[in-house]
């Protein structure tokens, strides 16, 4: 579903508490070529987040 948005706002860097501040905006091209965004990494179950 991601990869179809025509622009994205990635909140961050973690969940919970540790989010709230945009890390990146654009295309979902951007959001996976920004070094600040894991939503990529995540959405493919690459990485994990704590929230809390």
């Amino acid at each position: 579903m991601m990869k179809n948005a025509d622009y994205m706002i990635d909140m961050g860097p973690g969940g919970g508490d540790a989010g709230g501040t945009i890390v990146a905006a654009g295309t979902p091209e951007d959001i996976v070529a920004s070094e600040q965004s894991i939503t990529e990494k995540i959405s493919e179950n690459r990485k994990r987040i704590k929230i809390t």
